[in-house]
């Protein structure tokens, strides 16, 4: 770590490790969704709910843990559920195909599924973290839980609210579009290290 201290700017995408960097100037830069991939396309839905990632080790407590919700999640009564990996524009027709995106964080942290699932215009359920609460609403842009029973409820109410449902998905979008894509990203290392402003709209629309 102390090699990194010669640096003139640290840019973190965790908030909890940005003190270890008190002797330089640190900046919080959250990781992002790419529009020309992470985008609405037009598929049919189906599956209730999915969740696309690693399932660690049960050896280790979030394996243990995430291997735990997972399988409860797996035997949910009449739903349709997909959980699996799957990359790039599979990934994205994958969210597109689902009426409830799930995402599980392994440390509390904000993760790339995150902007990943709300690029795509998909309704998200994700375990509480603030982090995320401090750039997106609860029940606005995504919906919250923190037990299992919680995310049940929130499964089963927005399985049948559809237009709530949709509503939320598209707020979501339209905020991770506003403000983090990586362009967005692109703009805060460039005024943060020369002081350069660009317009992120301007540069979209070019």
């Amino acid at each position: 770590m102390a090699g990194v201290l010669n640096y003139d700017v640290v840019f973190c995408a965790h908030k909890q490790y940005m003190h270890r960097f008190n002797r330089t100037k640190v900046c919080w830069l959250p990781y992002a969704c790419d529009p020309y991939l992470h985008r609405r396309i037009n598929q049919p839905l189906r599956y209730d709910l999915a969740f696309v990632g690693h399932i660690p080790s049960p050896k280790s407590r979030i394996g243990r843990e995430r291997r735990k919700l997972l399988l409860s999640i797996g035997e949910l009564a009449s739903k349709k559920v997909f959980i699996g990996n799957a990359w790039q524009h599979d990934m994205v027709a994958l969210y597109n195909s689902s009426k409830l995106v799930l995402d599980i964080s392994r440390s509390k942290e904000l993760n790339w599924r995150v902007f990943e699932v709300l690029g795509c215009g998909r309704p998200l359920l994700t375990d509480y973290r603030e982090e995320v609460a401090d750039i997106f609403k609860n029940r606005e842009h995504l919906a919250f839980y923190s037990s299992f029973e919680e995310l049940t409820e929130l499964i089963e109410y927005y399985l049948t609210n559809d237009a709530e449902r949709e509503e939320m998905a598209r707020k979501g979008q339209e905020e991770c579009y506003r403000a983090h894509t990586l362009d967005h990203r692109v703009k805060t290392i460039l005024e943060e290290t020369i002081g350069f402003k660009i317009d992120v709209e301007t540069v979209q629309k070019d």
